[in-house]
C-alpha cells in the first residue's frame, strides 16, 4: 500500500493559486492554524484526503472544483483540514501498526473500524463548528460517494480515508444536526 500510495503522489500536482487555494487560505486564517498546508490535486479520480505528520497535504481530485458548489467545496476542505488539525493521521497509522503487528488478534481491527468512524465522526463537528454548513457537507459527502461509486478508486485504503459505511450515518447526523462533543477540544 506504501508503494501504491507514493506512486498515486508523485503523479500529483501542487496548487499554488487559484479558488481552491484561496479558499484553503482563508479557511486556515479562520481557524487560526499557522502551518503550511500544501494542496494536491490528483489526475486520477481519488477520494479526498489528508496525511501528513511534519508536512500537511491535502489531496483532492482533479476538477472538483468545476463540481462542487462553493459550500460542498469549503466543507470538504474543512473536513479535511480537521484530520490534520486533530492529528488523525497519527493516530490512524498506530491503529494500522497495532492491526499490523497484532493481527492475531481480531479486536484490534474491530477497535481500529471504530476508531476510524469516531474520527469522521469529530471531523465532521470540527468543519461545522468552523464554518461548514451541515447540509453542504452532507452534500459533499453524498456527491463524493456518487464518484466512488462510479469509478473506483484510484489508491485503495488512503491513511485518513473514512470507510464507506459510515457515510449513511455521517448524513444521517449532519441532517439531525446531531453532533456530539468534542473532549479533547471543547472543555
Amino acid at each position: 500500500q506504501c508503494i501504491l500510495f507514493r506512486r498515486f503522489l508523485s503523479q500529483t500536482c501542487v496548487v499554488e493559486r487559484g479558488p481552491l487555494r484561496r479558499e484553503l487560505d482563508c479557511l486556515l486564517r479562520e481557524v487560526g492554524v499557522r502551518r503550511r498546508v500544501t494542496l494536491l490535486l490528483s489526475p486520477q479520480d481519488s477520494e479526498p484526503v489528508a496525511f501528513g505528520l511534519f508536512h500537511w497535504r491535502i489531496v483532492l481530485p482533479k476538477g472538483i472544483e468545476q463540481t462542487l458548489p462553493h459550500d460542498n467545496l469549503r466543507a470538504l476542505l474543512a473536513h479535511e483540514l480537521a484530520h490534520l488539525v486533530r492529528g488523525d493521521t497519527v493516530w490512524l497509522w498506530v491503529g494500522r501498526l497495532l492491526c499490523s503487528c497484532c493481527a492475531f488478534q481480531p479486536l484490534n481491527f474491530l477497535a481500529r473500524r471504530r476508531w476510524q468512524q469516531a474520527a469522521e465522526f469529530q471531523c465532521d463537528d470540527w468543519a461545522v463548528r468552523h464554518g461548514a454548513t451541515p447540509l453542504a457537507l452532507a452534500r459533499c459527502l453524498t456527491e463524493v460517494a456518487e464518484r466512488r461509486l462510479v469509478r473506483p478508486l484510484a489508491v485503495p485504503a488512503l491513511p485518513a480515508g473514512g470507510a464507506g459505511s459510515t457515510l449513511s450515518k455521517r448524513v444521517e447526523r449532519l441532517v439531525r444536526n446531531d453532533r456530539q462533543t468534542d473532549p479533547w477540544t471543547d472543555g
